[in-house]
C-alpha cells in the first residue's frame, strides 16, 4: 500500500489502491509525530471504529489485545518500519510505543466520537 522513493531529492511516500487496500470508507485521518523516543501511546479500544495505522518514518512498536472466539484474549506484537501498516479491527486494544523520528497516520472509520472510545482495560476485558 505505501510506497516509498527515496533520491538526492529527499522522500516521496505515496498511497496507491487506496479504494482496495483499506476495508472501510475513511472519515476520519490522523498524524502522530514528535512522540519522545520510548513513550507509549494508545491504551484503549474503539467499540465500533476499525483503524488503519500507517508507518511513515522511524518505528512503532504495537502491542495489540483482541478476544478470540473463545472469549480469551490473544496478545500481539507488531514492529511497523517504515513503510508498514497495520489493520486494526474494532474493540482491539492498542498500545504503540514510538522510536523518536516516528511518524504514524492513523486512517479511521468513523469520526471522533469520545463514547465509542473503551478506555479502561477492565471494561475492555468484559466487554
Amino acid at each position: 500500500m505505501l510506497s516509498i522513493n527515496v533520491d538526492s531529492r529527499g522522500k516521496l511516500v505515496s498511497m496507491n489502491d487506496l479504494i482496495a487496500d483499506v476495508p472501510f470508507t475513511v472519515k476520519r485521518f490522523m498524524e502522530i509525530s514528535n512522540v519522545p523516543e520510548g513513550e507509549t501511546r494508545g491504551y484503549h479500544a474503539h467499540k465500533t471504529n476499525e483503524q488503519l495505522l500507517l508507518c511513515f518514518q522511524g518505528n512503532v512498536e504495537v502491542k495489540t489485545k483482541i478476544k478470540n472466539e473463545a472469549g480469551s484474549i490473544v496478545e500481539q506484537d507488531h514492529s511497523l518500519e517504515e513503510g508498514d501498516y497495520l489493520y486494526m479491527p474494532a474493540m482491539t486494544w492498542a498500545e504503540q510505543t514510538y522510536t523518536n523520528d516516528a511518524i504514524l497516520h492513523v486512517l479511521c472509520s468513523k469520526k471522533y466520537d469520545e463514547e465509542d472510545y473503551v478506555r479502561d482495560y477492565e471494561d475492555f476485558k468484559q466487554n
